[in-house]
């Protein structure tokens, strides 16, 4: 069937029916993140006008016959349904819907008026078909045509103005929000209207017009940029950059592959056109990678941030009653000892959220960090304590190695107790019952010191050890033996270190042969 078709020709169908698959598939995914919302259901309206008008395009292209070709040509008056879309859409976008009712109303009633007067009379709509070009049929156009595109042009381009002037009047977020409709709707009417030049005569090639679905991709995302804080459109934006990224990779394939049959269908189009197009793509696709990277970071750390600050209200407040529910306890044994267990978990909270604030500033600089003399022996004591109870429970032998003589590191002693307590931490929740710790200070070289601490627990697998010092990153192993960890005080406590000019690391011979974490630090 397509083997008889023109090269040209096939391209505008293939462009044209591209743009039918966009248009939906992004208007459907619009509509059913919030089918309630009245911007989602005129995204939706305004996409699949758009579809049904690039549909009947690609429909009426390939027609042999002048019946067939004028029916599928004429059915282009439902451009009317595009103009009534784009202006309600537009001015409920920058919240003028009400006051500007009436023009929203007058698009409709016009609309409706063109559409029954061009089914009354089809021959004042369209004249007929005729070959133009590389079609085999082309609309020749009526007076009723032409005032269909005056109204085409003349109502988005006041509702399009609207929304200019207030995008000069705000800032921030709805500025930019504003800026992606701007750019869709004047990129895709500018599209739009070369099918038009093309009908009446002007020498304009209408494959430009085909790619009018791809214009519309960044109003769709547009839609959510006044959510960005909102954890299910973040997800929603990561989906729409994996999409955007497979279709623009997908594009820089079919771009080498299409290479000749591109010069030959586009008589127009320079040798050198094609690898320059490949290469703006290519760029493109890394510069949206990079993106995408750098904002899943940002929302990562701006979530932890606000949970952390959002947990050390009530978590401090528990610290302060406890001294007073340890008086009012009394002599009772029982009822001390559950407090003094919630003393431990909500030291621990606490701990975490210090973790978790450390997490949000892992790209900072040293700036602010402390440098005076170590105290290790303070730091084993401080974490040993905080761990008392779990190391009670699980009857763990635990063994300090520390030579008085070594000279003490130099660096902030709050990080670095930090740095111990999490790799104390770690060593008594992934030991066994019975197990043992051992916890060594020794001299590494001239000017450093070695900080070791060994357990008999878990250990780490072989298929996990690339991976240990990993944000967010748990074994499976890790999982099961402590459900409440996150996975990030390694790749913290690593992060100090080297901030410290150290080292860290570990050894581990395998799955439950136990683990031995260490550091070293200038003195």
């Amino acid at each position: 069937m397509f083997a008889a078709i023109p090269e040209q020709l096939l391209l505008t169908v293939i462009g044209n029916l591209v743009s039918v698959v966009v248009l939906v598939v992004v208007g459907l995914f619009v509509y059913i993140q919030a089918p309630r919302a009245l911007i989602n259901r005129l995204f939706l309206f305004l996409s699949l006008s758009l579809g049904t008008y690039a549909f009947l395009i690609a429909g009426a292209a390939l027609q042999t016959t002048y019946e067939s070709a004028y029916l599928w040509s004429f059915f282009t008056v439902l451009n009317v349904f595009i103009v009534m879309a784009s202006v309600h859409l537009l001015l409920v976008t920058i919240d003028r819907d009400d006051e500007w009712r009436w023009f929203i109303r007058a698009s409709y009633l016009i609309g409706f008026a063109i559409l029954a007067t061009a089914l009354y009379q089809p021959a004042w709509f369209m004249e007929g078909v005729s070959p133009r070009g590389y079609f085999t049929y082309y609309r020749d156009v009526g007076w009723l045509y032409n005032v269909m595109m005056v109204y085409f042009v003349s109502f988005p381009l006041v509702a399009l103005g609207r929304l200019f002037v207030e995008f000069f009047s705000v800032e921030g977020e709805r500025r930019v929000r504003y800026g992606y409709y701007g750019f869709s709707f004047v990129l895709g009417f500018g599209l739009g209207l070369i099918n038009y030049l093309f009908a009446i005569g002007v020498p304009v090639d209408p494959f430009f017009a085909s790619l009018i679905g791809l214009s519309f991709i960044p109003m769709a995302y547009g839609i959510f940029a006044h959510r960005l804080l909102d954890v299910h459109i973040a997800l929603v934006r990561a989906v729409y950059g994996a999409v955007a990224i497979g279709a623009i990779a997908a594009f820089f394939v079919f771009l080498i592959f299409a290479n000749d049959f591109l010069e030959r269908a586009l008589p127009g189009l320079q040798f050198w056109m094609i690898p320059l197009l490949a290469a703006t793509v290519a760029v493109v696709t890394s510069r949206l990678v990079w993106s995408q990277t750098q904002n899943a970071d940002r929302l990562k750390y701006e979530f932890i941030t606000i949970a952390a600050h959002k947990l050390r209200t009530p978590l401090t407040r528990i610290r302060w009653e406890v001294p007073t529910l340890l008086q009012r306890a009394g002599d009772d044994p029982v009822l001390k000892e559950g407090i003094l267990r919630i003393d431990v978990a909500n030291n621990r909270l606490i701990e975490l959220t210090n973790i978790l604030m450390e997490a949000a500033h892992t790209e900072d600089t040293a700036y602010g960090y402390k440098k005076e003399p170590i105290d290790l022996a303070v730091a084993i004591k401080n974490a040993l304590g905080r761990f008392d109870t779990t190391i009670k429970e699980k009857n763990l032998s635990i063994v300090t190695s520390l030579d008085p003589a070594i000279k003490k590191p130099v660096g902030d002693p709050g990080r670095i107790a930090s740095v111990v307590d999490v790799m104390i931490e770690n060593a008594v929740m992934y030991n066994k019952n019975g197990g043992s710790v051992r916890i060594a200070v020794t001299p590494e070289s001239a000017g450093r010191i070695r900080f070791t601490v060994s357990d008999t627990g878990i250990g780490v697998p072989e298929d996990d050890q690339g991976r240990i010092f990993s944000s967010f990153y748990r074994s499976d192993a890790a999982k099961r033996t402590d459900t409440e960890g996150v996975g990030i005080g390694l790749s913290i406590a690593k992060n100090i270190i080297q901030k410290h000019g150290g080292r860290m690391g570990f050894e581990s011979v395998g799955n439950n042969k136990g683990a031995a974490f260490w550091f070293t630090l200038p003195t």
